[in-house]
C-alpha cells in the first residue's frame, strides 16, 4: 500500500518459479554455506569465504550483476559483533537472498544493492548489502554488510522510490 505504482513488483511480472536445476543448485549452495557457517570461528575467519551462489532471476532483474556472490568470514564475525546477532541466525542465507522480500538501490552508492530477507534477528529482518564487482573482487558480488533492519527504515526507502523489487505477499 505504501509503494508507488511505478515501482517494480517482479513477482507479478515474472509469474514463474525457479527452474528445477536452479533450485537444485541453490540447495547445494545453501547446504555448503550452512556447513561452512558452522565451522566459522574467530580463529579461522580470515580463511573462510562463504558462497551465496549466483544471483537468482529476481536479483538479476533487480539490478544485481550476474556474478557469483561471496561473503568473507571476517566480515561475518565483524558484523555479528557490531550488530549483536548469532551466527546460526544466518542459516539458509543463500536461499533467503535468492527469494527476498525486497531489493533496494542505495542512495549515493553506485553499484550496490540492499536485499531484505525473511531471515529475522532481534533487530529486524536481515538486510544483506551487496557491492557489485569492484576493486580486487571485480569478478564477484561481495556481501559488504549483513544486519537486522527495522521496518520503519524500509518503508522510508519504499516511499523514496528506491525499491527495484518487492514481493507484495512477503512485504505485507
Amino acid at each position: 500500500d505504501v509503494a508507488r505504482e511505478d515501482q517494480i513488483f517482479l513477482n507479478d511480472l515474472l509469474g514463474v518459479s525457479m527452474s528445477e536445476s536452479a533450485s537444485t543448485d541453490l540447495e547445494d549452495v545453501n547446504r555448503r554455506f550452512n556447513d561452512e557457517l558452522v565451522r566459522l570461528t574467530d580463529e579461522n575467519k580470515d580463511k573462510i569465504v562463504l558462497s551465496l551462489g549466483r544471483p537468482s532471476d529476481i536479483l538479476l532483474a533487480a539490478g544485481v550483476s550476474e556474478k557469483p556472490m561471496k561473503l568473507y568470514g571476517n566480515k561475518v564475525i565483524k558484523k555479528m559483533r557490531k550488530h549483536g546477532f548469532a551466527l546460526d541466525e544466518l542459516k539458509d542465507l543463500p536461499r533467503a537472498v535468492a527469494d527476498p522480500i525486497a531489493v533496494f538501490d542505495n542512495i549515493g552508492r553506485e553499484g550496490n544493492r540492499s536485499i531484505l530477507t525473511e531471515l529475522r534477528t532481534e533487530q529486524g529482518n536481515f538486510l544483506v548489502t551487496v557491492d557489485l564487482g569492484k576493486d580486487a573482487d571485480v569478478d564477484f558480488n561481495i556481501v559488504s554488510s549483513v544486519f537486522g533492519k527495522g521496518s520503519s527504515n524500509v518503508i522510508d526507502w519504499i516511499n523514496k522510490g528506491l525499491a527495484t523489487y518487492i514481493n507484495k505477499e512477503k512485504a505485507l
